[in-house]
């Protein structure tokens, strides 16, 4: 059994890594979090309650050893990278860099950084593939761009620290029963709406995306942790990419989620479909070299969407 730290514990991807890795049972975790007694309030309303959790301040972190560090730190609501602005930089390179001085001292870790599919810069007309390439134009850079850049250049710098443990492991987009019901953008529109009972509105256009749950993240977690343990000898630095089973169309899910609970929605021409991070029409990732790892995710994008829904209308 593993002692896993997660950096992050109150964000949407730390609860829902902690619930997944927990239901699991497999590994010791110690979760690290601005305000734990919001995680230890998140933790008493899980059925049933988890076993062998540490709760700690994150300025606590480095004092106690691990065998694995998880950073998900980070701003996944659109509306909260709007307010960060350029505060994107030194929150990335803040925790990037604590634990980078853990590895510092405790090069057998191993890192699991939690990165963006923005790595792969501003175009997603296209899924992003092995031979993508990040372009911008240096004399004239769109803020649109801050966040992709923030993550390329972590990944940049731990593909550098070639003697030591890192996977990046790259979030497209993600659900989990967890969500802030506050947040602004599609998915928090689509559960608030299923929650309440009102009607979601939403632009007329279309997009794809692939939607990974909390199971499938510790799935990942999983095979990483394993392949960290099968090469003792060499270090286990590289970047992956998440992705679910099969990726969806916004209208094909919100059609199939209609079909499945209470759902009504509105097509609105006046709403704001616009991301901080740029307009995304097929954001997801055909490299899947995580499946090299064994990687091998149980949801599409609309069950595993439908699965945690279904769970979040009975928590």
């Amino acid at each position: 059994m593993a002692r896993v730290t997660i950096l992050g514990a109150t964000g949407n991807i730390g609860k829902g890594l902690a619930w997944a890795m927990a239901a699991r049972g497999t590994h010791e975790l110690m979760l690290y979090a601005r305000r734990p007694e919001a995680v230890e309030t998140f933790l008493q309303s899980i059925s049933p309650s988890p076993k062998n959790i540490e709760i700690l301040h994150i300025d606590e972190f480095g004092a106690k050893e691990c065998d694995v560090v998880i950073n998900a730190v980070g701003a996944g609501d659109p509306s909260k990278l709007r307010e960060l602005g350029d505060e994107i930089f030194r929150l990335t390179e803040t925790f990037d860099n604590r634990v980078l001085d853990y590895l510092g001292s405790h090069p057998d870790t191993l890192y699991l950084n939690f990165s963006s599919g923005a790595v792969y810069g501003g175009d997603f007309s296209t899924p992003s593939a092995t031979e993508t390439v990040f372009a911008v134009r240096v004399n004239d850079i769109p803020t649109s761009m801050s966040y992709g850049i923030a993550k390329l250049n972590a990944e940049a710098k731990h593909r550098a620290h070639e003697t030591l443990n890192i996977v990046d492991l790259r979030v497209f987009s993600y659900f989990s029963r967890f969500i802030d019901l506050t947040g602004q953008f599609f998915m928090a529109d689509l559960a608030r709406s299923a929650k309440d009972g009102s009607s979601m509105l939403t632009d007329s256009s279309d997009f794809l995306r692939d939607y990974v749950v909390p199971d499938d993240f510790a799935r990942m977690v999983n095979v990483c942790v394993d392949r960290w343990h099968q090469a003792p000898n060499r270090p286990v630095n590289c970047a992956l990419d998440f992705y679910s089973k099969e990726p969806v169309e916004k209208f094909a899910l919100i059609e199939h989620i209609k079909r499945r609970i209470a759902l009504s929605y509105k097509i609105d021409g006046s709403a704001d479909g616009t991301s901080p991070t740029g307009h995304k029409n097929q954001y997801f990732s055909k490299y899947h070299d995580a499946a090299k790892w064994g990687y091998a995710p149980k949801f599409t994008s609309r069950e595993g969407v439908a699965y945690e829904l279904t769970a979040m209308l009975e928590f």
